[in-house]
């Protein structure tokens, strides 16, 4: 949750985000103008990973997993670009390539 002026003083969102990695990268902005971000570790949410999406099919679950996984990894090479340059990106992601 957060305050919608700050939130508009910090320009939103990202829009070049799709999904993922969007809400990190409004937080490290936020951060920027002096505002801080909290955690509240007992809170916990369940998120029933894909259950909206009804698949018809194997091919079609694996496609729509490799789907998800590409924009997890589009958007963690974003985050890490934009904010410490591309070269860090790449050696971060080449260092973690297994782990998403």
């Amino acid at each position: 949750f957060f305050k919608k002026t700050i939130f508009d003083e910090c320009n939103g969102f990202d829009e070049n985000f799709f999904l993922y990695f969007e809400e990190t990268d409004y937080c490290k902005r936020a951060k920027k103008n002096g505002y801080k971000s909290y955690q509240i570790n007992v809170i916990k949410v369940k998120h029933n990973m894909g259950s909206s999406v009804d698949y018809r099919n194997e091919e079609e679950e694996k496609k729509y997993k490799n789907l998800q996984n590409w924009h997890f990894i589009w958007s963690k090479y974003y985050f890490y670009s934009k904010n410490y340059g591309s070269l860090v990106s790449i050696i971060y992601r080449s260092v973690n390539l297994g782990t998403s």
